[in-house]
């Protein structure tokens, strides 16, 4: 597989919002970070795409769809597969496979648990080409012909989850992705993902923290036009302590500007071309988006 920039690429809306709480500041004890994918990443074959739950800037997922062409052991394997590798000693909630000995991504619903008790396995390259399997439609020859194969527990472009367990530091994280794939597996969608960024602590799939918790992003306007950030925050004099900060891929600080005002522009003529973190931060919340910049 080869890495493209659908990620880079994508405006990412990235919301970290106290679970439980409103924009007034009620205390709770988890959080959940969400990314919305806009607009959605679509991959083709040939095509993957690094996942980053925690947006660190540290993959810990790659998601792809190949065409598998192999030979190994008299077997011969054709057709697409829509897969997933796991990086390091993270993991993904799968099953072990029977016609391929990979793991069978699971396909959650949404509000399904994903917690230290669910079934997770790594998912790495295998003698057939096919990582973690999400889906594979095309032949499995055992020498006696070609015969048909439909494996997976994603199928129909119905959009259903993937549950995660993954590292940060010496810290255990929970989170989930949505996404979608054909019965030929010859796409896949990926719409949006989320975790809890309280250690060892569940997630359902889907979750983003609920409505009421997104009641920032909803006051929070941002564009970036005539080389000028432009920040708009309805109700300011209700949030405490606002700043905006620009950090480039290397977690640098480029830019920084306090938020007191409904509008707030900071000339960013210095940033040379590439992709930024805006983070708008007050201290009900934070709003981070990321920009592309194109000179």
């Amino acid at each position: 597989m080869k890495n493209i920039n659908s990620k880079t690429k994508s405006r990412l809306k990235n919301y970290t919002l106290l679970a439980g709480s409103a924009v007034a500041g009620i205390t709770a004890e988890a959080q959940i970070q969400y990314t919305d994918l806009t607009p959605d990443v679509v991959l083709n074959l040939g095509n993957t795409y690094s996942l980053d739950l925690n947006n660190d800037m540290v993959n810990d997922f790659t998601l792809g769809v190949q065409a598998i062409n192999t030979s190994s052991s008299n077997i011969n394997v054709v057709g697409n597969a829509a897969g997933l590798f796991t990086e390091g000693a993270n993991e993904v909630m799968a099953q072990q496979g029977t016609t391929f000995a990979v793991p069978y991504i699971t396909a959650l619903n949404a509000n399904d648990l994903i917690s230290p008790a669910g079934a997770f396995m790594t998912a790495t390259a295998s003698s057939s080409g096919i990582p973690g399997l999400i889906r594979f439609s095309g032949t499995v020859d055992l020498g006696f012909g070609p015969i048909p194969q439909n494996i997976g527990n994603f199928s129909n472009n119905n959009q259903r989850f993937i549950g995660f367990k993954f590292s940060i530091g010496t810290n255990t994280h929970y989170g989930w992705a949505r996404i979608s794939v054909p019965n030929n597996a010859s796409t896949m969608t990926i719409y949006d993902y989320a975790y809890n960024t309280a250690p060892n602590q569940p997630i359902n799939a889907g979750a983003t923290a609920g409505i009421e918790d997104k009641q920032l992003s909803d006051v929070v306007a941002l564009n970036f036009a005539n080389n000028n950030i432009n920040i708009q925050v309805l109700g300011i004099n209700n949030l405490h302590n606002g700043k905006v900060t620009v950090l480039n891929l290397a977690g640098q600080e480029v830019l920084s500007a306090p938020l007191t005002n409904f509008n707030t522009s900071i000339p960013a003529d210095n940033l040379s071309e590439g992709i930024y973190l805006i983070n708008i931060s007050f201290d009900e919340g934070v709003y981070t988006q990321k920009l592309y910049v194109s000179k």
